[in-house]
This record gives structure tokens, sequence and C-alpha cells, in this order.
């Protein structure tokens, strides 16, 4: 219902943006262009471009074969379509409006900050021994994670893609760390990454993704 593409498309586009992070071949990268223009295009001017990913990454076998994955590709207009039908018939035109719309546009432009802001503007990652983490130009932004629930300390994300917290710290502001941890404590999810205290950054780029 937040109507940002079918989940196979995005986490594929989501792999490509990783592995050539503010590279050429990046979709959203504020450093394909200088200043305001590439804020703006990180931002919201790529969605306007037709993106065809690098040939070695058109498809990605788990996702074709995952069946959530497949099933939400199908019902893609439906489900959207729901996020409007539904808050018009329970709340009329002012749920439409505010749940429908207003809703898009704010979580929109929330997620677009992550691709713009956060490779920008805030803090880049450290390690234990206060090494800057410079593969990219990925930065935490807190304002951008209270909003995003964690996905602002987006510098931590490119440093360690498959832990499941962006907030490595206690005190971190990761709402969406709070509620895996909650649905952890009553079984519903199992096998949790967590951030290690001990990071260190040795290991080149395409090796911590493959992690």
């Amino acid at each position: 219902m937040a109507a940002q593409g079918p989940e196979a498309v995005w986490v594929a586009n989501h792999r490509v943006h990783h592995y050539y992070a503010d590279q050429d071949l990046d979709p959203h990268s504020p450093l394909r262009y200088p200043g305001l223009k590439g804020l703006l295009w990180a931002h919201v001017g790529w969605l306007f471009y037709k993106y065809e990913r690098p040939a070695q990454y058109q498809r990605f076998r788990d996702l074709e074969l995952d069946p959530i994955v497949g099933w939400q590709k199908r019902n893609y207009l439906w489900i959207v379509l729901m996020g409007f039908f539904l808050p018009g018939v329970f709340l009329g035109w002012k749920g439409l409006l505010l749940v429908g719309f207003l809703r898009l546009a704010v979580s929109w432009n929330i997620a677009w900050s992550v691709n713009s802001v956060c490779h920008w503007i805030g803090t880049r990652a450290k390690d234990v021994d206060g090494k800057i983490y410079t593969d990219d130009d990925s930065r935490n932004n807190l304002l951008v994670a209270v909003l995003s629930f964690g996905e602002g300390y987006h510098a931590n994300h490119h440093v360690r893609p498959a832990w499941a917290f962006h907030g490595w710290h206690w005190y971190s502001l990761d709402a969406s760390k709070w509620f895996i941890q909650a649905m952890e404590r009553i079984g519903f999810v199992w096998n949790v990454k967590r951030p290690m205290a001990d990071v260190q950054f040795k290991e080149a780029a395409l090796a911590v993704l493959a992690s």
C-alpha cells in the first residue's frame, strides 16, 4: 500500500544501488549531477527515467522463486488501490485525502530522502577503531532516521546491509529495530542478524555485501 512498486523491482534496484553505490551505474546517486540538481535527481528525478539494470543484474532468481514476492507482483495494483478504497469507505472524503493521498505524499518524500539527503548530509559510519567508512558517500542523518523509523542511519546500512538494525547502538532512534526486537520476543521472527560492537572496516565493499 506504500505504492513504491512491486517488491521484486524495488529489491533488484536496491541491490544494484549497493553494488555500485555512488558510481555511474547507481540508479539514484546524487553524485550524478553537481549540487542541488544531483540532490533532486536522487530524491525524485530518477523515478522518471527509464533505468536499465546492468545485464548481470537483470534477473534475480531468488526473487523470481519467492511465492510471496510473486503474489505481491500479481496483485500489486489491487493492493495499492485498497490503500485508497478502505480509507474512503470508512472515513469518507477526508479519509481518502488524508489517509490516501497525503499519506503517500509524506511517506514517499521520507523514503526518497534516504536516497538523497542520506547521501549528502550527515555523519559517516565509523568502526570500533574510529576508521571512517569511505567506500561510498552514504551518511547517517538523525532527522531522516526519526522520520523513517531508522532508515536514516543509512551509512550504517551500507557498511553492513545484512544486519537487521541500522541503528547500531542502544540509544539509536530506530523504531524498526524496536519492532523487530518485539517480534523476535514473541517468536514471529528469528535468526536476527544483530550489529557487532567490534565492527571493523577491513573487508572490500563487495565482500561485505556477500556476508
